[in-house]
């Protein structure tokens, strides 16, 4: 499989540098600064589901929670339509037994032993993916909503695949002032994590 020609650090860097043209795209119109259009989030979650027809194997052992980077353009009170990225890195382990026999100076056979010898493996995950998130209600300091996104998952390592990767949050609250709030999804199936939370900055 092809590499990719960005890091996810290069990416959520590209990003961010987008953000003072955003900014000055937001400030033309009262009504647009007023609403705070734009917003960027950034979280992490735990348990992710990798995959479309399985969970990760037992034998995977996740060495970081899913790190995921969003923007979202608020099209009007309730609904924000915009692009995720995610990042998740796992490493995959077997040990293998072998049956050693154990011979003298003269060749002789005096016993045997069991040999293991352990296997370990990385993946990396990412997932690139338009997302909808729907409120159901916005006040001042307090929201609660859903999220949905149908995106492309592509892995590199142990496991090397690229699918269809839908994710979605029903149970989903932030709290916090009109420009920066903390939120929190839980029971979210996909990449994102069953909980996930972070922070986000309106503008």
């Amino acid at each position: 499989m092809a590499k990719l020609a960005l890091t996810p650090i290069d990416l959520m860097l590209l990003i961010v540098c987008m953000l003072p043209c955003c900014s000055a795209y937001a400030q033309n119109g009262d009504d647009m600064s007023k609403r705070l259009r734009h917003e960027i989030s950034v979280g992490c979650g735990y348990g992710q589901l990798m995959s479309l027809d399985t969970w990760a194997d037992e034998d995977d052992e996740w060495q970081a929670p899913s790190l995921h980077l969003q923007y979202l353009y608020n099209v009007n009170r309730h609904i924000g339509i915009g692009f995720m990225m995610d990042y998740a890195r796992s490493s995959w382990s077997e040990t293998s037994k072998e049956l050693v026999s154990r011979y003298d100076e003269r060749g002789r056979f005096i016993g045997a032993y069991i040999k293991e010898t352990e296997y370990k493996e990385h993946t990396t995950w990412l997932t690139f993916s338009p997302t909808v998130r729907i409120y159901w209600f916005n006040r001042d300091r307090f929201a609660m909503y859903s999220r949905m996104s149908l995106g492309i998952l592509t892995a590199n390592g142990h496991d090397s695949i690229t699918c269809v990767m839908p994710t979605f949050s029903p149970i989903s609250v932030e709290w916090g002032s009109r420009q920066l709030r903390f939120f929190t999804e839980i029971l979210s199936v996909g990449s994102l994590g069953l909980i996930n939370g972070g922070l986000k900055y309106s503008f």
